[in-house]
């Protein structure tokens, strides 16, 4: 039964997760999300999701580490894979759908901005 509950919080910590990540592409439209580090603008309580992900996932590591007798390195590869994949998913989604040519022309506007001391 621990296992069944185990993966039950591992599912519902990663699309907490992926929730958080889904928000913070939507309060950041034309911006690209850096993949480490703070994005410009963050959603209202931006805080619940990743909450709700530290809880779930840590307490489904505990049970499935308690049922199968996990030892460290499974359970942190277990976190990276649950956590970091459904995250860079999404944001390697948004970033795409800004496209590079934005990119670039944000990158001229702080160039010219450095240039002309504005």
């Amino acid at each position: 039964m621990e296992v069944f509950w185990g993966i039950v919080l591992l599912a519902i910590g990663s699309a907490a997760c992926a929730v958080d990540v889904v928000r913070l592409s939507r309060s950041n439209p034309g911006r690209r999300i850096p993949l480490f580090g703070r994005p410009p603008k963050l959603p209202r309580l931006w805080f619940l999701p990743r909450l709700v992900m530290v809880f779930a996932v840590m307490g489904g590591l505990q049970l499935l580490g308690r049922a199968a007798d996990l030892t460290f390195l499974p359970t942190a590869v277990s976190l990276v894979v649950i956590l970091l994949v459904p995250a860079l998913g999404v944001a390697a989604l948004h970033n795409r759908r800004i496209g590079m040519g934005d990119a670039r022309q944000a990158q001229d506007d702080l160039e010219g901005s450095e240039t002309t001391g504005r």
